[in-house]
């Protein structure tokens, strides 16, 4: 109990909220949101992909 009331106690230092950026991070976290959050990425490609075959779920409710 005394580690996990420590641990809330300092939750900002445990969250990282505490620290400065770091300059690699940032950059992946710009390239991710240009791949995976943007509506023409690549991701958002794949999901309106149309396939030429029902997928196996679309099977299990016929």
């Amino acid at each position: 109990w005394e580690r996990w009331l420590t641990r809330y106690e300092n939750k900002e230092k445990y969250l990282g909220k505490d620290y400065a950026g770091h300059d690699i991070f940032q950059k992946y976290n710009e390239r991710r949101k240009k791949e995976l959050v943007a509506d023409d990425g690549p991701l958002s490609d794949v999901i309106g992909l149309d396939l030429p075959s029902p997928t196996p779920f679309a099977e299990k409710e016929r």
